[in-house]
């Protein structure tokens, strides 16, 4: 049997794209996401394969944080609370895409 040449970084950010038009979220969910067991619905590829994915991804992350508030706002919730929320392991943004967010969250 011939050495299989895999491309893992670009099967990883192809992998990401995919995740990223069905799914809104953050850099972190997103890297987890790729990281996690495929068993636990994610696609098992290493920290190093993820963060390249991550990192050459074409996604406006502050738009992403923004679109999670609305959400959060459309359920009722307090300013304060989705502030608060978007920072939490469920949603894991970054604090410039928070205050993005929560400064244009209208």
């Amino acid at each position: 049997m011939k050495h299989l040449n895999v491309k893992w970084n670009k099967m990883a950010l192809k992998q990401a794209k995919s995740y990223a038009k069905d799914m809104i979220c953050s850099k972190k969910v997103l890297r987890d996401r790729l990281t996690q067991s495929v068993s636990d619905g994610g696609s098992a590829y290493t920290a190093a394969q993820a963060q390249f994915a991550v990192k050459n991804l074409k996604v406006n992350w502050n738009k992403n944080a923004l679109e999670e508030a609305k959400s959060l706002k459309r359920q009722g919730n307090s300013r304060s609370f989705i502030e608060q929320a978007l920072k939490k392991s469920e949603y894991s943004y970054e604090k410039s895409e928070i205050d993005y967010a929560m400064k244009n969250l209208k």
